[in-house]
């Protein structure tokens, strides 16, 4: 997981902070996300969690951050409480939506 705040950006290894980070038990113990925010200075509400994954975005999303999926292969997300906020084909349409 990077992430990044202005031009700084954090490597957060799974295997140092945490343990897989879409297990239900890490993102109850905060995992991986918490360690991501907290490394960056912010809470995860503050956090526009990216992934091509629903794993990743459902781990972020039940963090308390949000998330955009980048639905490269224009499949359905999948029926769960924890639905992205945003939903783009490709990162050129996401950077146009948050600029």
């Amino acid at each position: 997981m990077i992430v990044a705040r202005g031009f700084q950006h954090v490597v957060v290894a799974v295997r140092k902070h945490g343990q897989l980070v879409a297990r239900p038990e890490a993102v109850e113990r905060g995992g991986t996300y918490e360690t991501a925010a907290d490394l960056m200075g912010v809470v995860p509400e503050e956090v526009l969690f990216i992934a091509n994954h629903a794993f990743d975005c459902i781990g972020a999303k039940a963090t308390g951050m949000r998330a955009a999926f980048i639905d490269r292969r224009c499949r359905p997300f999948g029926a769960t409480p924890h639905q992205p906020d945003l939903i783009v084909p490709n990162m050129t349409d996401l950077a146009d939506l948050i600029a």
